[in-house]
């Protein structure tokens, strides 16, 4: 008999409430002989994960109830035999989504029942903010349409199960920003070895490719200027009181022992906890590393208390980490927290002042209301001081969009070079 397995997701809720769910579920549906003492809970800091007693059936049903229970939204995972994986996604007991990429398993499909088993990656991208719809769409297919003999392929660049291994929802659950907490058991899995801190520091090791689409949101404006995600900041971080250890950790081990660490100061705030900020640069080095930026946004997001952005609260500022979770990889919908890193790093260098103008009127420009007239503030002020050039390595171009470059820059002549816009290309309007 193969791997039976089966594991729930709770977005955005607590370990108390995700086993206040299971107990009240297994009261109700006993036939599915569903024992909460047998479960094992993690607090992630997205959410509550859960691995469900290995003996326990449901899938759908199971989801529905446990969606129920808690009145919040539960998407159940299962592998099936060791021969697939799938999901079943539903909110307070109605279904949102479902996924099966062997719709034949069990007989013939219809085409129907192909359309109910697709997977809608905008559906669940909804509740799972550290993922963009077109990355969980590179693992919602058939396998049948995806798999060649002789040829193994990933989802995504980073992965460590290619299709058509049903240890591939763990790749899964890690871009929803739930990595695979339980590493034991029946549940072990024999994972590529990937390299130590010390190994990728000391090898000066590149990170691992980003996926080429699906990463709209993520847009590395600042260029040049040194950032915590840079080997350099880490390598001093290593050295810092506690940090060690870690030294000689494979990535996704440092990433695991920060949620570890969240979890063991709550309910207190952990961006309040020093060591658990310091923990949170570091694996924001690890999630940017392993070729998901998303997450390292995430990670980076809590690296910081916010009540230092404030210069009325004082307290220690990073700055190296403000330009990290800033502006190295913010997402479109979080660009309030850019705009208040920028506001923070205006006044804390200085020498970059034109850089961090242009950067927060780009963001400004997008919110009607306040910060749109505070952004045109910003770039008369840019134009009194003169606007960076275009080869000025302090800024990545390509993350500006092109609407934005006309209004600061204008139009470059066609067919003329243009001095810092490249000879003979009108660069930002491709």
């Amino acid at each position: 008999m193969g791997l039976f397995l089966q594991t729930a997701l709770f977005p955005g809720s607590t370990v108390e409430l995700a086993r206040a769910a299971v107990e009240q579920a297994a009261q109700e549906i006993g036939s599915y002989e569903l024992t909460p003492e047998l479960c094992r809970y993690y607090q992630n800091q997205e959410g509550a994960h859960v691995l469900l007693e290995d003996e326990c059936p449901g899938l759908g049903e199971l989801a529905k109830a446990l969606s129920k229970a808690g009145s919040c939204p539960v998407l159940l995972l299962y592998i099936y035999d060791g021969d697939m994986w799938g999901y079943n996604f539903y909110d307070n007991g109605q279904e949102v989504d479902c996924f099966d990429p062997m719709p034949d398993y069990f007989g013939p499909a219809t085409e129907f029942q192909r359309k109910q088993m697709a997977g809608r990656p905008e559906a669940v991208a909804e509740y799972f903010p550290a993922v963009t719809a077109e990355t969980l769409r590179a693992y919602l297919v058939p396998w049948a349409e995806v798999l060649t003999e002789g040829e193994t392929r990933y989802a995504c660049p980073g992965d460590e199960f290619p299709y058509g291994d049903c240890w591939q929802m763990v790749d899964f659950t890690a871009r929803l920003g739930f990595p695979w907490p339980f590493d034991d058991g029946e549940a072990e899995r024999q994972r590529p070895v990937l390299p130590t801190l010390r190994e990728i520091l000391g090898g000066n090791l590149p990170p691992r490719p980003v996926p080429d689409d699906g990463w709209e949101g993520v847009v590395p404006l600042l260029g040049s200027l040194p950032s915590s995600l840079d080997p350099d900041y880490i390598r001093r971080l290593l050295e810092e009181a506690g940090m060690e250890p870690f030294l000689d950790c494979a990535p996704q081990e440092v990433l695991s022992a920060y949620e570890e660490k969240r979890a063991q100061i709550r309910p207190r705030a952990p961006e309040q906890d020093p060591f658990c900020r310091r923990l949170a640069v570091l694996a924001g080095f690890c999630a940017k590393w392993m070729g998901n930026p998303v997450l390292a946004f995430w990670e980076l997001y809590n690296a910081t208390d916010n009540a230092i952005l404030a210069p009325d609260n004082g307290g220690p500022v990073d700055v190296e980490t403000l330009r990290a979770r800033g502006m190295a990889v913010p997402l479109m919908m979080k660009r309030h927290i850019a705009w208040k890193d920028l506001t923070r790093l205006l006044e804390l260098d200085p020498e970059n002042r034109d850089i961090y103008l242009l950067c927060r009127s780009y963001f400004g420009l997008m919110d009607p209301g306040k910060r749109a007239k505070l952004a045109q503030a910003d770039l008369g002020e840019l134009q009194w001081l003169g606007l960076p050039a275009r080869d000025d390595p302090r800024l990545c171009w390509e993350g500006f969009s092109r609407k934005f470059l006309r209004q600061v820059y204008g139009k470059p002549p066609e067919n003329r070079g243009l001095k810092g816009f490249g000879e003979g290309k009108d660069w930002y309007l491709k």
